[in-house]
């Protein structure tokens, strides 16, 4: 069932399957559970940075506006747009009580900590990480969750935690804290700076540029230039990969984290810039054709020096005593002398090694 539920069914009640058990709901009688303890929940909607209904306005027992129900279609919840609904019904997310069981673990509840992060890597940003335009020719940095859809979930669950039946209930829901996307500007415009004018224009001196030949890719990168200020929560409830980490060191050089499912990511003096693009990352194209030059050549060194090994073992002369004249082995002279003969060049010799055994022959003469 899809829209909103007409007056005669919140009369009557509808018998909601959920598990192996059938839950009579009626937003008449919602009402906290007795067995539910009472905790704070996210905070009023105005403090989580974000317009629009309030979600507990719109859900059951929530205010004059209620008529989301567990059958009422995920989008119904705000900021659910076309992208995520599309994302969470490709997940098996259809309806709203569909969304209350991906958040559901028996006996063992999600901690905080866990669905923190099991809500930042469903509600994830298309563009995470990316420049995006934003009125007056302004851009901003996305953070890697969608704030206020994480936000509006976060409130949702924690209203039905303490409000519809004991079957819907996903404990530690109303300890999650709402998501910001920075505190200042800067955390917000810095790193979409391209060129160093750009970055020290901007916010009256509240950014800062670092070059390229500092950062080690083949673009520069522009920074918060406070160190103090605060930036967006990466998908995990610590400070690994956020915006601005301290786990990283303070330096101008990039300096690149993350994995596949998370990353990579790279930060200059700790601040988390846009992804460069292929042939920027990393150390530059340049940097390594030369560094590949230098094999190449190192290698070519190494193997002309074997080579030379090769033919002087091949030729294999031994110098003469002081004195004497030179014969070819096998000749007249070759009697009075042994040790004063040259073996023959072979005729199946290429140039190179017969110029080696011309060189060897007038050593031994010398």
């Amino acid at each position: 069932m899809r829209g909103k539920v007409t007056r005669e069914q919140k009369v009557r009640g509808v018998d909601i399957a959920f598990g192996d058990s059938v839950v009579r709901f009626n937003s008449n009688i919602f009402l906290s559970h007795p067995h539910q303890k009472k905790v704070s929940m996210p905070g009023p909607w105005g403090t989580s940075g974000c317009g629009g209904d309030d979600p507990e306005q719109l859900l059951g027992n929530g205010g004059p506006l209620s008529n989301i129900v567990p059958t009422s279609h995920v989008d119904r919840l705000p900021y659910i747009g076309t992208q995520l609904s599309e994302r969470l019904n490709g997940r098996g997310i259809v309806t709203v009580q569909d969304l209350i069981q991906h958040f559901q673990r028996a006996p063992n509840p999600y901690s905080v900590a866990q669905l923190h992060l099991r809500m930042s890597r469903l509600l994830r940003n298309f563009r995470d990480n990316q420049c995006v335009a934003w009125g007056n020719d302004k851009q901003y940095q996305v953070s890697d969750v969608n704030q206020c859809a994480y936000n509006a979930v976060a409130k949702t669950l924690a209203h039905v935690h303490q409000n519809w039946p004991a079957a819907f209930a996903v404990p530690n829901a109303p300890a999650l804290q709402y998501r910001n996307r920075g505190d200042t500007d800067e955390v917000r415009q810095c790193a979409c700076a391209r060129t160093a004018g750009e970055c020290n224009a901007l916010l009256q001196g509240g950014c800062r540029w670092t070059p390229r030949n500092h950062t080690h890719m083949t673009v520069g990168a522009c920074t918060p230039n406070n160190p103090a200020d605060t930036g967006f929560v990466g998908q995990s409830n610590n400070d690994r990969y956020d915006q601005h980490t301290q786990r990283v060191t303070n330096r101008a050089r990039v300096h690149v984290v993350g994995h596949a499912n998370n990353g990579p990511h790279h930060y200059v003096r700790q601040w988390r810039v846009p992804t460069p693009p292929p042939s920027a990352a990393g150390i530059g194209a340049r940097v390594r054709r030369r560094r590949q030059h230098r094999r190449q050549e190192a290698r070519r060194r190494s193997q002309r020096r074997r080579n030379r090994q090769r033919g002087r073992r091949r030729t294999g002369p031994t110098r003469l005593r002081a004195g004497g004249e030179l014969h070819a082995c096998g000749t007249g002279g070759h009697a009075l002398n042994p040790e004063q003969c040259v073996t023959p060049p072979d005729p199946t010799w290429d140039d190179r090694t017969m110029r080696k055994w011309a060189r060897a022959v007038v050593d031994r003469m010398g």
